[in-house]
């Protein structure tokens, strides 16, 4: 019985750890480069190099290139989020007390945080976030 608890409250305690991917800031406005370095060999390369598709244990990224910088990473998740804001956590975004600039059933959209000039959580059904798209 106290082994059991001992595993539990082992797991409890490390699942925040667990739940980081790679940092959006790893991302946005690199080289790709400095992306595949952060994030790993991407899995395909666009036209041109302006596209690229990494896979992680956790989650599929999606990076546009323009100017040999990232300007537009898409982040899916292979296991939803309660809320959006725990998806953006997840990606090293912290929202602090900013509120949506658009809030619906599926979406929430934050424009002007943290440098970036567009941050989009999506859901498929309400209730689980596995969405994340950043724009720079």
């Amino acid at each position: 019985m106290k082994t059991k608890l001992a595993l539990v409250l082992t797991v409890c305690l490390a699942l925040p750890a667990l739940c980081n991917d790679f940092s959006i800031q790893q991302v946005i406005g690199k080289a790709p480069k400095q992306v595949d370095a952060a994030i790993g060999k991407p899995l395909s390369i666009g036209e041109g190099g302006t596209f690229r598709e990494y896979g992680t244990k956790r989650s599929a990224w999606y990076v546009r290139f323009a100017k040999n910088k990232a300007t537009v990473a898409t982040v899916k998740f292979r296991t939803a989020f309660p809320t959006p804001e725990a998806a953006l956590q997840a990606i090293g975004l912290n929202l602090g007390k900013a509120e949506p600039i658009k809030t619906t059933f599926l979406l929430r959209r934050w424009a002007n945080l943290k440098g970036m000039s567009v941050i989009t959580v999506s859901s498929l059904d309400g209730r689980r976030w596995d969405t994340v798209e950043v724009e720079k």
